[in-house]
């Protein structure tokens, strides 16, 4: 997966980030910050009045100390780009296909999400076209587990039997049986970005992540709702040319627990977020499984399948995530 970074504020002269809310997605751990140095100079080039300071000495890696050391000691501003849209509310980067939309400052509950079109193709890569995390607070309940420990394997021709650098580590669906395909050609192609102050909705083409001939459309559509009790909707669209097998995906680091045969909450944390499932009246079942890699974080993460009990045609899965407040 490509790397979210979130674009440091600045407020009384300081920039602050939240460990979840600026955490880079895909190889990244869940505890990783940007650099301090980084950052000071991110916000020099900026003409932000933070961190100045931070830019002295040697940096924490060899990288960091050579840029540090080929630096002016006179930063020029950077000029603002032409019709760039700043919003507290989102960023959104249209060449990367990723959207992050976050509910307004000082208002609760405090809740984020992050959608990814993208392709299979990309640096440090996951096969992860049309993946999701929602964050509640402090926690990424729906996550990204983000890479493994690197071994011969991570980089070798079996990359992929990784279950967490394959699609199986992702919130996204398994059709026809089968998992992602990597390369360019499996993309996330945008049909639709409406985004407002109440709402942003991102609609993605993902069929062609999938070498599933029967596969005839599979568009997923994202809806964040502000508000009171914000919400996040993620419905899928597909068609085949045969019945064929659907299963649809969460992933988490959490604690889940059944509500009723549609229902689920799943807690990380001091955040809990419920999930309803619609199958249009479709019988189906959950599938549990810990993703058994070696992640660097310390908990394993666990896969959650939704899986249709009958082979399909057509059908419209809609899940639904929303904050349990206490």
């Amino acid at each position: 997966m490509m790397t979210r970074r979130l674009r440091p504020r600045s407020s009384a002269g300081a920039v602050k980030f939240c460990p979840v809310f600026s955490r880079p997605f895909r190889i990244a751990h869940l505890a990783a910050k940007p650099s301090a140095q980084l950052t000071a100079y991110v916000c020099r080039r900026l003409g932000l009045d933070a961190g100045a300071n931070q830019l002295a000495g040697a940096g924490g890696d060899l990288a960091m100390t050579l840029m540090l050391a080929s630096l002016d000691g006179n930063l020029p501003v950077a000029r603002r780009l032409d019709g760039f849209n700043d919003s507290p509310l989102r960023s959104f980067f249209p060449g990367g296909g990723v959207l992050i939309s976050r509910t307004p400052a000082n208002t609760e509950p405090r809740v984020a999400v992050v959608l990814k079109g993208g392709n299979n193709n990309e640096p440090h890569n996951h096969n992860d076209v049309g993946s999701f995390s929602f964050i509640l607070g402090r926690s990424m309940v729906i996550c990204d587990p983000g890479g493994e420990v690197y071994t011969k394997r991570t980089f070798g021709a079996h990359r992929y039997d990784s279950k967490v650098l394959s699609s199986f580590g992702h919130a996204v669906p398994v059709i026809a049986g089968q998992l992602q395909r990597t390369g360019a050609d499996a993309r996330g192609v945008i049909l639709e970005t409406n985004l407002s102050a109440a709402a942003d909705t991102f609609k993605l083409d993902i069929r062609s992540a999938y070498a599933v001939p029967s596969l005839q459309k599979l568009e997923r559509t994202f809806v964040f709702q502000r508000g009171e009790t914000p919400s996040l909707e993620v419905r899928d669209e597909v068609k085949f040319s045969q019945p064929e097998s659907f299963e649809s995906a969460l992933v988490t680091w959490g604690k889940i627990k059944t509500v009723n045969a549609t229902t689920i909450e799943i807690t990380d944390g001091d955040s809990t977020v419920r999930v309803t499932i619609d199958t249009q009246g479709r019988e189906f079942k959950w599938r549990q499984e810990s993703i058994d890699e070696d992640v660097q974080s310390k908990r394993k993460p666990v896969r959650l399948g939704i899986v249709l009990d009958e082979r399909i045609s057509t059908c419209v899965i809609t899940l639904r995530f929303s904050p349990v407040t206490k």
